[in-house]
């Protein structure tokens, strides 16, 4: 699904609304959805290493609508949001932001609106608009940070309960730190008990008592970490005034940091006011959900807690945490010395409250309860995938094994060939329809795709080869087929250039149009690292994706075609190359390796045609090895192709350049190794999984003698498949459905 998560703080930043909604993003991505989280301008840590920052690696996509902050940003904010919804065909809209909302909600995009404080909603021009939203067709419902909250909504407008879902805040799910090492050397006493609070420094949280009850336990080690700057200066020049040589004040720290001085204390504290302001110094202490309570409850650390009333709905007293009366400065300092001394309680607190986070307060499970109430889980029905032949190419080979997997789960799955003809038509299933074009140039075809494709609207539409892709992209770019609705777009890019000086009219190309697919497909992590660089980090979701390979098919298919093949002596090695005979699949250089290791006995059986082909074979007699060598031409005959592949005891892939060659990953299936090159860097993580013995790289001038090691394989066809499983059609398959939101299994019949 995609999620567009929308909020007023700028981002990256420390400020605890910054650091909620990012977490919000990063839940939804870890559910598998493609989220783009979008704040009005960059936070005051744009400079910072964001992974650093929040102390996880971002799964979501973000990006900025202004440079800086202007008067009256929030209308024009709410204007660019709701394009950006509509640009991005957005299936949920989570905001903490009510004036973006609206417009979108009343397009009928699915809508929720995240509230914090019942004051947000109760200003004259919030009140109207939050009026509209709740009646827009695309309203979901209101998330509330509190029961409290959630009671005052439904009581102040009239709404339906069932509209109104409490979820408190949360914590990432990482594992506890280690218990807290005493610091102490031979002959010294140990060092002193540590306290910590981290978080907001404002009004009501607490940190201003916490002066008081470091002045009342002098012997113990206090920290206290957090913002904002001139807040913690106060502070700490309060400190200085008092004499107070047991506190120390960091000032901001980022979420991570916070998280390990947590894991690095004794006891953590939060001495809660009658009156807890917020950062434009609203009282929300009726409402409030702090974020420090729960990174607290999953440090493994003792707490102790001022009895705000609307905690209550989340920790348990002496369960959870010793819970002790508002601004009691001695409840403090008791509470604080009976767990130094009781380390039994210490444990039996923090345990209890670790367990509880776990379990009920951590973002994803927030993530998914709201998933469960408001989100729109679509059910994949109908794919389209476009090719642009049926020639015996990869990426063809590619599309129409999505399109066999796809249809095997039971979807209606189209598949529009530009031109009809080829090979490979043979190896569309019955469960597929297909659709020829008849045209022999893409760019005839584009408004008879685009006529086809409004016809009958596909919930998914897929193209597997560059040379379709861009013109496609290109066209449904324009301004009046923008309003329409469009299919889900994912794009599959086949292969991966080498670097060139500057920048090439493809790669152009590919820079202004691939940011218009919903999703990037690439079949290697050289591909993916690839496609992330064209698109930029506010690019479309990328995704790394096996090709599919038919197993089962491809060994009965190579079973049926061995006996037409003629009888083997067995007395040379043979080898097989599959490529067009065109300079990028570097069959030359295989005959000169060939001829180089003339003293091994060895066959090659030259599988493929192109313009290459007459060169090719004057090549191989001026060589002197025209008699080893057999051009095979195009063969038409899948079973006999595979039966060759089968029955040879190598493969060999001399390209320069590929995505990921099927032609590999065929032969691995059939048992028959392969070397390739290392100028296919996208074959080296492929290599490491299965091993040398399976695929072998080598420097494309060490050909010679690594031919010059081959010997015959020891066990006749057919042989055990040496593909991993990822290859294998039906987990493709699954795992795209579930990277475009569809995890339901097929439609119902």
């Amino acid at each position: 699904m995609r999620v567009l998560v929308s909020h007023l703080t700028p981002f990256p930043s420390s400020r605890a609304a910054a650091i909620q909604v990012a977490n919000m993003a990063q839940a939804f991505a870890e559910h598998g959805n493609d989220v783009l989280l979008v704040s009005p301008t960059p936070g005051p840590d744009s400079e910072a290493d964001v992974e650093t920052l929040l102390g996880f690696a971002a799964a979501f996509r973000a990006t900025t609508l202004s440079p800086r902050k202007r008067r009256g940003q929030s209308f024009v904010h709410a204007v660019r949001v709701a394009r950006l919804v509509q640009r991005e065909q957005i299936d949920l809209l989570f905001t903490r932001n009510l004036r973006a909302a609206v417009l979108p909600a009343r397009r009928g995009t699915p809508t929720v609106l995240e509230v914090h404080a019942l004051s947000s909603l109760t200003g004259a021009l919030d009140l109207r608009a939050f009026r509209s939203l709740t009646r827009a067709p695309g309203f979901r419902g209101i998330v509330a940070i509190s029961e409290a909250l959630a009671l005052d909504i439904v009581r102040a407008f009239a709404l339906d309960p069932d509209r109104v879902l409490v979820a408190h805040d949360g914590v990432r799910a990482d594992p506890v730190p280690d218990p807290p090492m005493e610091e102490r050397t031979a002959g010294q006493e140990p060092s002193p008990a540590r306290v910590a609070y981290t978080g907001s420094l404002h009004p009501g949280k607490g940190a201003d008592l916490v002066l008081d009850i470091a002045h009342r336990l002098p012997l113990v080690a206090f920290l206290v970490a957090g913002g904002p700057k001139a807040r913690a200066d106060e502070l700490r020049g309060a400190a200085d005034a008092r004499g107070l040589r047991n506190v120390h004040i960091t000032g901001p720290v980022s979420p991570a940091e916070a998280r390990r001085i947590q894991g690095a204390s004794d006891v953590l504290v939060a001495p809660f006011g009658r009156r807890v302001e917020s950062d434009s110094g609203v009282d929300i202490a009726r409402w409030t959900s702090p974020l420090k309570i729960f990174e607290y409850m999953a440090s493994g650390r003792p707490m102790v807690v001022g009895d705000l009333p609307v905690l209550r709905e989340v920790l348990r007293p002496d369960v959870d945490a010793l819970v002790v009366p508002l601004d009691d400065v001695d409840a403090f300092a008791d509470a604080i010395r009976r767990l130094i001394g009781d380390p039994e309680l210490a444990t039996r607190l923090a345990e209890a409250a670790g367990e509880r986070a776990r379990a009920s307060y951590t973002w994803g499970v927030r993530a998914q309860s709201i998933l469960d109430r408001f989100g729109t889980r679509p059910r994949i029905e109908t794919v389209t995938i476009v090719l642009a032949s049926f020639a015996s190419g990869g990426a063809e080979r590619v599309g129409i094994n999505l399109a066999n997997g796809i249809a095997a789960t039971g979807r209606a799955v189209r598949l529009l060939a530009i031109d009809g003809r080829g090979p490979l038509r043979a190896a569309v299933g019955t469960m597929v329809t297909v659709e020829s074009l008849d045209r022999r140039r893409v760019r005839w075809a584009i408004p008879i795709l685009l006529r086809l494709i409004r016809r009958d609207l596909p919930d998914v539409l897929v193209t597997t080869q560059t040379h379709v892709s861009l013109p496609l992209l290109a066209a449904l770019r324009l301004p009046r087929l923008r309003r329409r609705q469009r299919p889900h777009l994912v794009v599959r890019e086949p292969l991966l250039r080498p670097s060139l000086p500057g920048t090439t009219r493809l790669e152009r190309g590919q820079r202004l149009l691939l940011p218009s697919a919903d999703l990037l497909i690439g079949s290697s992590p050289a591909m993916t690292d690839e496609l992330r660089r064209l698109t930029g980090p506010a690019g479309p979701r990328v995704l790394e994706l096996a090709n599919p390979v038919d197993v089962a098919e491809l060994r009965a298919a190579a079973a049926a075609g061995a006996a037409t093949l003629p009888a083997s002596s067995r007395g040379a090695s043979t080898i097989v190359v599959v490529a067009r005979l065109v300079p990028q699949k570097g069959h030359a250089d295989l005959l000169q390796a060939f001829a180089a290791a003339s003293e091994t006995p060895l066959e090659l059986n030259i599988i493929g045609d192109g313009p290459l082909r007459g060169e090719l074979e004057r090549l191989a007699r001026r060589l002197e090895i025209a008699p080893r060598v057999h051009f095979l031409g195009q063969l038409d005959d899948r079973d006999r192709l595979l039966a060759t592949v089968a029955a040879a005891d190598l493969l060999v892939q001399p390209s320069t350049m590929e995505g990921m060659p099927n032609a590999v990953l065929e032969a691995l299936a059939l048992g028959t190794p392969v070397l390739a090159t290392t100028d296919l860097t996208v074959l080296t993580p492929l290599a490491e999984e299965v091993g040398p013995v399976a695929l072998r790289l080598v420097p494309r001038n060490r050909l010679a003698a690594a031919l010059g090691e081959i010997t015959p394989l020891a066990s006749p066809p057919p042989r055990r498949s040496l593909l991993p499983a990822r290859f294998i059609i039906t987990t493709v398959v699954a795992e795209l459905l579930a990277a475009l939101g569809d995890t339901n299994g097929p439609p119902d019949a």
